[in-house]
């Protein structure tokens, strides 16, 4: 692994190493390695100033072949892969970064703004809470984490809402039913041949449905126990 921080002083150490033993070719090999990482990464740049990011991101890759675990290129393709609305993508190349660099504040805070995009305010939120915590004076970070806690408290709300429902079809049309008074004649306008013992009355179980507002979306099935109890 070439994971170098600065690419300049990766290609220096593998050259010296291999002006030390010329000969030895796991060293020789380092330095090819360091070389064609170098190299991606340049040309990467170049892409991505000149806002060419499908190919920048190639780029990156090219050298991440080379140095599969060099967290400044995962986070530099993060960065396109953002710029392009490969949100999910980029969240996992800066995740990528932060296990082997777990203090690599630029991929932390490119994977909390992509959690952002995508409306992943706890994931977010976290991030957010880590780099204050790091840089308590930094007050971009301080205004984005406040932020961060009002987008996460107002989408708990919003699904608390949603999973409440509107009363079913089936139900509103048995609500008059259930709401008509008692017939005052002994033949009930439903079936006229009961006697009045058994005219149809609410029951206490309904009373106390039709007093509970019910925001739950259910099939209402009503037995004759229940209207002619």
């Amino acid at each position: 692994m070439l994971n170098f921080h600065r690419f300049d002083d990766a290609v220096t150490v593998a050259q010296q190493a291999a002006q030390l033993d010329s000969n030895n070719k796991e060293v020789n090999m380092v330095v090819r390695r360091t070389r064609a990482t170098a190299g991606a990464r340049s040309k990467g740049n170049e892409l991505f100033r000149l806002q060419r990011y499908s190919e920048a991101c190639i780029a990156y890759g090219e050298g991440l072949d080379h140095d599969p675990y060099n967290s400044v290129l995962l986070c530099n393709r993060a960065t396109c892969r953002s710029k392009l609305g490969q949100f999910e993508k980029a969240i996992d190349d800066c995740t990528a970064a932060l296990n082997v660099r777990p203090s690599y504040r630029k991929a932390r805070l490119r994977r909390a703004e992509c959690n952002a995009k995508l409306e992943k305010w706890e994931a977010c939120l976290q991030d957010y809470e880590v780099m204050i915590k790091e840089t308590p004076e930094d007050n971009e970070v301080e205004c984005t984490l406040k932020d961060a806690k009002v987008q996460l408290e107002k989408q708990r709300s919003q699904v608390m809402s949603d999973t409440k429902v509107a009363p079913s079809e089936a139900f509103l049309a048995l609500s008059p039913l259930l709401q008509a008074p008692p017939p005052s004649s002994s033949k009930s306008p439903l079936l006229p041949s009961i006697a009045p013992q058994f005219a149809p009355s609410r029951s206490s179980t309904v009373e106390a449905f039709l007093a509970t507002p019910q925001k739950i979306d259910f099939v209402v099935v009503v037995s004759l126990s229940s209207l002619f109890s």
